[in-house]
């Protein structure tokens, strides 16, 4: 069982080392990489404000993914001021009810660590596939040290709840956070619209006031 797990996570790394830059993860997307013709406004605006941040260069690895609303944030960046930047240029997009920041700092990811949470990851994708009481499709999983997160829309609280129980079934996996949401549940409140300032009205339009006769400048106390 040892022998298999070491020569699938080698497996993993080898491929991640060749397209680490090139290749696009089918669950989240690379900031510097463009999005497809579907993408969604969303996932187009984050991408632009990620890759604007003044302080994004070449070592740093900024990634996301965006499930109704929620936008993860992942990858690994040099600078701790890129990881709350980032998170503060997110949440002013407008649709974006929530932002869960998985940035990590740090100089370099251990490709090791790497291989093993995409391990992870696939195997607990593979155990919501294969449930036919679960819409998979509607969960986004990700895995870092060995972590897992959930993100997506559930039928109910069954369903949800079977999603959880599959990630903590996993070998390996240490904790399990749910970031779900059940379908029923009410969608956070939209922020009211700014104050409007009160309309000024010309003086021949103000009750009381008759320009002719020169009120408006006493009402003025001129």
């Amino acid at each position: 069982m040892f022998t298999t797990r070491a020569l699938t996570l080698l497996a993993c790394a080898l491929t991640l080392s060749v397209a680490f830059a090139a290749k696009r993860d089918k669950r989240h997307e690379d900031a510097f990489i463009p999005g497809d013709a579907n993408e969604s406004r969303i996932a187009r605006e984050v991408r632009h404000q990620l890759v604007m941040l003044p302080y994004y260069g070449v070592f740093d690895d900024l990634a996301f993914s965006v499930n109704d609303g929620t936008v993860t944030l992942l990858g690994a960046v040099t600078r701790p001021t890129l990881k709350s930047d980032a998170e503060n240029v997110v949440k002013r997009i407008e649709g974006v009810t929530q932002v869960i920041n998985k940035i990590e700092v740090e100089n370099a990811r251990d490709l090791g660590q790497m291989a093993q949470d995409e391990y992870l990851a696939r195997m607990v994708w593979a155990k919501l596939f294969v449930d036919r009481g679960v819409r998979a499709n509607n969960y986004s999983v990700e895995c870092i040290d060995n972590v897992v997160y959930l993100i997506g829309v559930g039928q109910d609280k069954d369903e949800v709840q079977r999603v959880v129980d599959h990630a903590r079934d996993v070998a390996y996996v240490r904790a399990v956070e749910n970031y779900v949401r059940v379908k029923t549940d009410p969608l956070l409140p939209e922020p009211p619209p700014p104050a409007k300032a009160p309309e000024i009205l010309p003086a021949e339009s103000q009750p009381g006031l008759d320009p002719a006769s020169g009120d408006t400048a006493q009402a003025s106390g001129l």
